[in-house]
């Protein structure tokens, strides 16, 4: 075999060992932490807008959040909570849209929380757990919800979580830190 031959020979093999795809779970794990990252970086934006909208420390009897968007109930001095929706880093009308809190409107304005209680910190930490057990690497959160909840008598943050494994979604609901 020729020098140049060879030299063919490594060049085309070289690019067949790259042009190899990698291990698929791999890929769904990278990117499920990926869009993980990206939903905690949209629970800040959301937190950012809602006090440059409503100042200081805005308190909420529900707020949900996802990749895409942000809801929250904010409590008012005169009045129902305000529905407020922050989608593609604007507000947008609430016209058709309901956001309703797990317990009863009374209920949940007794319980409503501050803003600032509600981090990234315990859902990344819930992230790094839930992660771990074999299976579930790979699984994708479409989203939060964080309230107050009656049968807990607590703040919760419920995850909305769909299995790669199972193909199944499935609710959990983790401790909110409060």
């Amino acid at each position: 075999m020729s020098v140049a031959s060879l030299c063919l020979l490594v060049a085309l093999t070289a690019g067949q060992a790259l042009a190899q795809p990698a291990d698929v779970a791999a890929i769904q794990a990278r990117e499920a932490r990926n869009a993980d990252a990206r939903t905690l970086a949209a629970l800040e934006r959301f937190r950012n807008a809602l006090v440059a909208r409503f100042g200081g420390d805005p308190t909420l009897t529900m707020l949900e959040i996802s990749e895409t968007e942000g809801e929250a109930l904010v409590v008012r001095a005169n009045g129902p909570p305000e529905h407020a929706i922050w989608q593609g880093g604007r507000w947008v009308g609430t016209d058709g849209r309901q956001l309703k809190p797990w317990a009863s409107p009374s209920i949940a304005a007794t319980h409503a929380f501050a803003l600032s209680s509600v981090t990234a910190e315990p859902i990344r930490a819930w992230l790094d757990a839930w992660r771990k057990v074999p299976g579930q690497a790979t699984d994708f959160v479409t989203g939060y919800a964080i309230g107050y909840e009656s049968a807990r008598s607590r703040i919760a943050i419920r995850a909305t979580v769909g299995s790669m494994t199972t193909g199944r979604l499935s609710q959990q609901t983790l401790d909110a830190g409060k």
